[in-house]
């Protein structure tokens, strides 16, 4: 049977995880109308034709012209071609901001991010490593009583 503290800390935690939940979906629905620069939504929504635009991609081509990138959006593929001289390589994930001309298309680019495919599944890799490493550590140092719903020092 659930004491009362226990009945009140499960209420407490099941408040503060819908405030959490809450305030992560109102961040994820309104954080493209509060950046600098137009990203997809905008492109979508309004097509802002000669404006500096933000736009990021996987490189699935690379041309004599330039590069196509790729990015899924709400479940639809979005292809960019870039004008410009790629400086990475097939599958590098890129982001960059460049004036918006029709069909898809940007050139003029201003600022540009590459971040090897190499260098970010290392980087994936090594974060699960360390959360695998914090992961032992914690419970190493502490155990959790099942009886009282509390972590305690070892």
């Amino acid at each position: 049977m659930i004491v009362g503290s226990q009945l009140e800390k499960i209420i407490l935690i099941c408040i503060l995880g819908t405030i959490l939940v809450s305030l992560s979906h109102y961040y994820a629905l309104e954080a493209d109308q509060h950046t600098q620069y137009p990203s997809y939504r905008a492109i979508l929504d309004n097509y802002p034709l000669g404006e500096v635009v933000y736009v990021q991609g996987s490189v699935t081509e690379i041309d004599p012209e330039g590069y196509f990138i790729i990015e899924k959006y709400h479940s639809q593929n979005i292809i960019m071609h870039v004008s410009g001289e790629l400086p990475g390589e097939l599958g590098d994930e890129v982001s960059l901001l460049g004036v918006l001309k029709p069909s898809y298309h940007v050139e003029d680019v201003k600022r540009i991010h590459v971040i090897s495919y190499r260098k970010y599944d290392f980087s994936l890799i090594r974060s699960l490593a360390a959360i695998i490493f914090l992961v032992i550590f914690f419970f190493y140092c502490w155990k959790f009583d099942f009886k009282r719903f509390v972590f305690r020092r070892r």
